[in-house]
C-alpha cells in the first residue's frame, strides 16, 4: 500500500495517509489518517499530488495577502 501525505478533516492537519482501498474503475482511494483512524475518500490524481497542490495553495494565499495595502 502507498501512503502520501493529505489534509485530515478531524484532526485538522496534514498527516501521512495510508490507502487502505483503492477503486481503479473510479480513480479514487479510501485512506487512513494515522493519529485519529479517520477513512477518507481521496480522488488519485489529488492524493498523489496533494503536497504540490497545496504549496501552489500557499503560494495563492500569499500573493493575495501581499497585493494587499496594509496602511
Amino acid at each position: 500500500m502507498s501512503s502520501s501525505i493529505y489534509y485530515c478533516p478531524i484532526c485538522d492537519q496534514d498527516t501521512l495517509h495510508q490507502v487502505v482501498e483503492s477503486n481503479p474503475a473510479h480513480y479514487s482511494f479510501a485512506i487512513e489518517c494515522p493519529i485519529c483512524s479517520t477513512v477518507s475518500l481521496a480522488n488519485e490524481d489529488t492524493f498523489n499530488n496533494y503536497e504540490d497542490v497545496r504549496m501552489g495553495w500557499d503560494e495563492e494565499v500569499k500573493s493575495i495577502l501581499d497585493s494587499w495595502d496594509l496602511q
